[in-house]
């Protein structure tokens, strides 16, 4: 009985230990991406969180937009930010 307890400690802590999300590096919050809606809006801004329902994306002109992930067609890397086109 105690080698199941023992047991089920150690797994049940190495579920709390590993199974935590890691925050991306300081290099990664600085990329900027292009998030295009269903609508044919684009959003290009830094992401913030991504929980798997929604994104937090962080735009110069409009601040912080929670976007459902529902309403997303592409989330593109911008390689290059002297591609980026305002108007």
């Amino acid at each position: 009985m105690k080698t199941i307890f023992f047991l089920c400690a150690v797994v049940c802590g190495f579920n709390l230990t590993f199974g935590q999300n890691v925050e991306p590096d300081s290099t990664s919050k600085d990329q900027l991406y292009v998030v295009t809606k269903n609508d044919g809006r684009e959003y290009i801004g830094k992401i913030l969180s991504d929980d798997g329902r929604e994104i937090l994306i962080e735009t110069e002109l409009l601040g912080k937009i929670y976007i459902p992930k529902s309403e997303i067609i592409s989330i593109i890397k911008v390689e290059d930010q002297k591609e980026i086109v305002y108007g």
